[in-house]
């Protein structure tokens, strides 16, 4: 891995752990804010000890009034004091679900003892309310007033620093959401920064790659191309060489065919004659070589008579002597007569066995008796 590599991953891990850390704090001053609120919530206001003390001042004036002889405000303290007393069990359940670090402990004695006050005085006022009960109950309501006084001023203690400790977290709650905000500006233009360099390393190398594969693409053209050359050049050698091939064969067809008809040489004589001697074991296959040369030399030179001299051949099959008939037959067709010179015995038994009309064929012993007889009928 390059350096340059190992520090985008440095700056990389260096910022998402301070933005980490960022995140973290706001959660906790997130925590922090949400249990200032619930200290307001629960608490229902500053004025719950203020309402009680309303309520017990109010109590102690018609207490004052009762004492001093006014009539008729017996219903109206029994229902001033019976809000005394929800009250007080309203901040009862207060204290009971609030936590200790959100009420002072002279808060929570005074309460005590306006809780105290209260049931003596509820005990007393109960049965019968008259002058002199009410006000042997005087100081006992002042008791409870200053009680609530002194709750009053804990409480608004208590608020206030919960209220500071509030702002203290809405400020510590802006401060940390513009750190994270600073973070991510320049996170950003960091990341952004990082990624395109490697974007530019990876389109470099990408290009880098992409040239080496044309220049192997360039070579794989040129040696095609060289080899296409080559196999052009070999294409037209091999052309040449099957022309050549060709040329040689036909050569050689017309070398056989020559060397064929001179297995079977024709002597031209006088008087339109001419002799084909014959040498070595007849097949069927000498004989139509034999045919096709004498038929045409007797279509071209109109010869009259061709003397075959077999005094040469030492042996014929049956095949080799049904063809010999044809041939003698097609010379005649053509005009042509042919006369039989040096007929052996194994050669004759063989011409016999396959038929050959014996009527009106020449043959002679020897070549000079036949040249002499065939010259004196053509005379």
């Amino acid at each position: 891995m390059q350096p340059r590599s190992w520090i985008h991953r440095l700056v990389l891990a260096g910022t998402s752990l301070i933005f980490l850390i960022l995140l973290v704090l706001l959660g906790f001053n997130l925590q922090t804010l949400s249990v200032a609120n619930r200290f307001f919530t629960l608490d229902g206001g500053i004025w719950n000890p203020t309402q009680l003390e309303r309520e017990i001042l109010r109590l102690r004036v018609i207490a004052n009034e009762i004492s001093m002889g006014t009539p008729n405000l017996g219903n109206e303290f029994v229902l001033r004091r019976n809000l005394v007393g929800s009250r007080i069990n309203i901040l009862g359940d207060f204290y009971r679900v609030e936590r200790e670090d959100q009420r002072s402990l002279l808060e929570r004695s005074s309460f005590e003892v306006i809780k105290r006050d209260f049931f003596t005085l509820e005990t007393q006022t109960r049965l019968n309310i008259s002058t002199n009960s009410v006000q042997q109950l005087i100081p006992v309501l002042s008791n409870m007033e200053t009680n609530a006084r002194t709750m009053v001023n804990e409480r608004r203690q208590i608020v206030d620093r919960a209220a500071q400790f509030q702002r203290q977290s809405l400020e510590r709650l802006r401060i940390t959401l513009l750190f994270i905000l600073g973070g991510i500006i320049i996170q950003v233009p960091i990341f952004f920064l990082l990624s395109r360099r490697r974007f530019d390393t990876t389109l470099q190398k990408a290009y880098g790659a992409l040239q080496e594969r044309s220049s192997a693409l360039e070579q794989s053209q040129h040696e095609l191309a060289s080899s296409n050359a080559l196999a052009q050049q070999q294409n037209e050698a091999l052309q040449q060489t099957l022309a050549d091939l060709e040329k040689s064969m036909a050569e050689r067809s017309v070398l056989e065919t020559t060397v064929q008809r001179m297995q079977f040489p024709i002597i031209p004589l006088r008087n339109r004659m001419a002799i084909m001697p014959v040498i070595g074991n007849l097949s069927s296959e000498r004989v139509k070589i034999a045919t096709d040369s004498a038929a045409q030399y007797v279509e071209v030179k109109r010869i009259k008579v061709l003397l075959f001299d077999i005094t040469g051949v030492s042996a014929i099959d049956r095949s080799a002597a049904a063809s010999m008939q044809q041939l003698l037959q097609m010379l005649r067709l053509l005009g042509c007569e042919p006369v039989l010179v040096g007929v052996t015995p194994d050669v004759a038994e063989e011409l016999v066995h396959t038929g050959l009309p014996q009527h009106g064929l020449q043959t002679y012993a020897n070549l000079q008796q036949a040249i002499e007889a065939t010259a004196k009928t053509l005379e």
